[in-house]
């Protein structure tokens, strides 16, 4: 303790290199220490020299940790990967967040935090780390319909599972088991996108959607779906044999099939976006159009002609138009 006279040895057994670096296990845990004292810990060594000291508070109270994405963008954070923070406080807004169990290292440079556990995403003062307003939007990824296989022949009859990517399903994405987007989905070779039905290759070690593999399941052509928060697809009208069968929230989508038509679609939008977003059309994978979305009302996509086959996904999601 701070307030002692002399020092009580932790260790005599630590070989220090000239760098300061320990040798072996690093680094070296003192326990049995009180919340709340301050400490003055000595690292010398057995060549004489006036050796180190560092005064250290330990924390008062419980320590609580989580799993957290960090960004200055909040169209990226999303996509990054979770790291554990730490607090004396539960995680909410005013708590001020840290990278190291001791509380002493701020987790600075970053203007938003997302909690894994709820996916809402704060604003974060950059400098001191303090948790500020909640923005209203949440990183629950887009979610899709999927079944997972290890085999071409037997994928199709696989259960179908709810998974997540950052943005539109493609070749090259990560396919995520949770709405935060941090836990990429491993162990299986392939991925049916019940979008389109399509076959894809999946690395089993990192989540990586691969390229279509020219098979397909009985499919479905059309999907609409959601990720801008404060907002509901209320109707879709104009591609023929398809009905909404129902308004689409954000994280949700519904799934049909359409006959062969030329026309323009037009898709009702309503509620209040909590950010400037997009509603964009794509055929077979492929961005037809994209309309800007910053208020409620109806957006009209230009006419075009589609053949029964094609696979149609109306995306209504947060971000310009690129």
């Amino acid at each position: 303790l701070s307030s002692d006279s002399s020092y009580t040895t932790a260790t005599s057994a630590l070989n220090i290199f000239p760098n300061g670096n320990i040798s072996g296990t690093t680094p070296f845990v003192i326990s049995g220490l009180t919340a709340g004292s301050t400490y003055d810990v000595f690292v010398g060594n057995n060549c004489g020299g006036s050796g180190f000291v560092q005064q250290y508070t330990m924390p008062s109270g419980v320590l609580f940790s989580g799993s957290f994405l960090l960004d200055s963008s909040i169209y990226n954070i999303c996509g990054n990967g979770a790291v554990t923070l730490y607090s004396s406080v539960p995680f909410g807004v005013g708590v001020t967040m840290y990278t190291d169990m001791a509380l002493t290292i701020l987790a600075t440079g970053y203007t938003y935090i997302s909690d894994v556990s709820t996916g809402a995403i704060y604003n974060l003062n950059s400098t001191t780390a303090v948790v500020g307003s909640n923005t209203l939007l949440v990183c629950n990824g887009l979610s899709g319909v999927y079944k997972l296989g290890g085999s071409t022949g037997t994928i199709c009859s696989a259960g179908q599972v709810t998974l997540y990517t950052n943005g539109v399903f493609a070749v090259g994405g990560i396919l995520y088991s949770d709405s935060g987007l941090s836990t990429p989905v491993t162990g299986y070779s392939y991925v049916v996108n019940t979008a389109n039905n399509h076959i894809y290759n999946l690395n089993s070690s990192t989540g990586q959607i691969g390229s279509d593999t020219s098979l397909a399941c009985t499919s479905n052509t059309v999907t609409v779906n959601s990720s801008l928060g404060g907002t509901l697809i209320t109707s879709v009208v104009g591609i023929s044999g398809y009905t909404l069968s129902g308004s689409v929230a954000p994280g949700w989508l519904d799934q049909g099939t359409h006959s062969a038509f030329t026309g323009t679609i037009s898709v009702t939008i309503t509620g209040t976006p909590v950010i400037a977003g997009n509603v964009s059309l794509y055929k077979n994978g492929v961005l037809v159009q994209c309309i800007a979305v910053s208020a409620a009302g109806t957006f009209t996509f230009s006419s075009q002609s589609y053949i029964i086959s094609d696979v149609l996904i109306v995306s209504l999601g947060i971000g310009p138009c690129a």
